[in-house]
């Protein structure tokens, strides 16, 4: 993206104000909070939800419990947002630990390749976003991270 942003027929003021709005700690820092949230509370909630009716011994009526999981990890957070930092953390063990299917289901999809990114996968992304690379632009972010 550099490269096309500084070539010669890059007039596009545009694509230079994006490049470094997106480049920017607060920027970062956003996409790291996306992403644990995505991965840590979204996509685990919408998969229980909506596979309800198909597991067995399992009904939208356990969902309460789900969400006093949910509830008491978000309080976990609130009082020390590192927490949402730690590769320790998990909102839903007890869940994993209760229906197979759904621990399958996030093995597989933290094992997905991400598309045009080599061999890399959501793991992958989950990790960096948890634990930067040190030096990184993600590492100099955790502190907005934090605070978001």
């Amino acid at each position: 993206l550099r490269g096309y942003i500084d070539c010669p027929k890059s007039q596009n003021v545009l694509d230079k104000s994006l490049y470094t709005v997106m480049k920017c700690n607060e920027f970062t820092a956003l996409l790291r909070v996306n992403t644990l949230w995505r991965f840590l509370f979204s996509d685990p909630l919408r998969w229980l939800c909506g596979s309800a009716s198909k597991l067995d011994d399992w009904s939208l009526y356990k969902m309460g419990w789900v969400l006093e999981q949910v509830e008491a990890g978000m309080e976990q957070v609130v009082a020390d947002p590192a927490r949402l930092l730690d590769p320790e953390f998990d909102m839903f063990a007890a869940v994993a630990e209760e229906l197979p299917a759904f621990r399958d289901w996030r093995a597989e999809l933290l094992a997905r390749p991400l598309k045009g990114c080599g061999d890399h996968t959501f793991a992958d992304v989950l990790r960096e976003a948890r634990v930067p690379t040190p030096g990184s632009g993600n590492q100099q972010a955790t502190p907005k991270v934090l605070e978001l």
